[in-house]
């Protein structure tokens, strides 16, 4: 896959100058400046609090001082400077991803162009979503009324359940939540939805298998994540056996086994998660060796606010995206501190039109915000 560059987008080098961590009560952002002064900001996920000697030791000082227009070789080289390597997983890349996305907000806004523009053509300005909930402890009942109120408020296209316990751990404290979520749902929301599963790992390829069937029989039309993920042959296993499509990829961050994933058909969907695998660069060598292979990809994860934006920015250029996009299902509001406010309307999420990522911080909660 060629790699990105952004000399056309931005004719005079754009020099990383700083990176910072910044911590609020409930966020964390990263902010890189250039040296002309110019702002990236990317906010966060949770893990990055717990790995902030991994940012500042090995990862910030790689990009420190470089030209930001080659953001794709700094990203590729990052994983094989000084004994990094021996640091290649989840949490490294983690941090890789999420630096990287306050870059491209950088280079947006020094190109005057959103980020999906730089790395583009742009192909759709509104994705479609599906409404994930995230959530095991409430009862069938309590889920399905949920769901089913933001269907009637968002127009979404589809829903997704989450079923089992969580890597082969049994149901905790609701015996036979599974089964009686699946009817309940298939009842009231089945034919006006589509309806989708995930498992997060819940099952062995055979008690998955017999799940499916489950799912196959109330009419759900995608699995996601039936086996512990890094038991990609026994994910295999529950794809070759079922009809329903079988989705995952979120925890994964090694190419050659994703290549692997790709041709030996272990998933139907893959599902790349933009922050853990390591950015948009790696993400997008995901879904052209996927393309490649008749394969759709959609990006991971249900996160809110501004943390849908690179999901969003990917799912613009991406020729073999799903239909639908994985969309938080309890968010409901801009939440004040960020605009514009990032919500859906009539079933879909809007690209921002802004410079970089597209959306503006409230200057006190950053100023507030505690250095890490």
């Amino acid at each position: 896959m060629p790699i990105p560059q952004f000399i056309d987008s931005c004719k005079a080098p754009v020099m990383i100058s700083s990176v910072e961590l910044l911590e609020s009560s409930q966020y964390t952002f990263v902010r890189t400046v250039s040296a002309e002064g110019l702002e990236g900001i990317a906010v966060s996920n949770a893990r990055i609090r717990n790995l902030i000697s991994l940012m500042k030791r090995l990862i910030i000082p790689h990009f420190l001082d470089k030209d930001a227009r080659d953001l794709a070789s700094l990203v590729e080289g990052v994983g094989t400077v000084g004994n990094n390597y021996k640091y290649s997983s989840l949490p490294f890349w983690n941090c890789v991803g999420v630096l990287e996305t306050s870059l491209l907000d950088l280079l947006g806004k020094a190109a005057h162009q959103p980020v999906a523009a730089l790395l583009g053509p742009i192909l759709r300005t509104e994705i479609p979503i599906y409404l994930s909930s995230v959530t095991r402890n409430t009862s069938p009942d309590e889920e399905v009324q949920m769901l089913l109120q933001r269907v009637e408020e968002t127009g979404a296209a589809a829903v997704k359940i989450k079923i089992g316990g969580r890597m082969l751990r049994a149901e905790s404290g609701m015996e036979g939540r599974t089964q009686s979520l699946i009817a309940e749902v298939s009842k009231v929301l089945g034919g006006r939805v589509k309806l989708f599963a995930d498992a997060n790992g819940s099952y062995s390829s055979t008690a998955a298998i017999e799940i499916g069937r489950v799912l196959e029989a109330h009419g759900f039309s995608l699995f996601e994540e039936p086996c512990p993920w890094e038991d990609f042959e026994e994910t295999k296993r529950v794809a070759d056996a079922l009809s329903l499509k079988v989705a995952g990829g979120e925890q994964d961050t090694s190419m050659a086994k994703i290549a692997w994933m790709i041709r030996e058909r272990a998933v139907d969907v893959f599902q790349p998660d933009i922050y853990n695998i390591g950015g948009f660069s790696r993400t997008l060598q995901v879904a052209r060796m996927a393309e490649a292979a008749g394969m759709n990809v959609t990006p991971h994860g249900s996160a809110e606010g501004p943390r849908a934006l690179p999901k969003l920015h990917f799912s613009a250029i991406v020729k073999n995206l799903e239909p639908l996009v994985e969309f938080d299902a309890r968010n409901k509001s801009g939440e004040g501190w960020f605009w514009p406010a990032i919500k859906v309307t009539n079933g879909v999420l809007q690209l921002p039109t802004g410079d970089g990522l597209g959306v503006s911080y409230d200057p006190a909660l950053l100023k507030a915000a505690t250095p890490l």
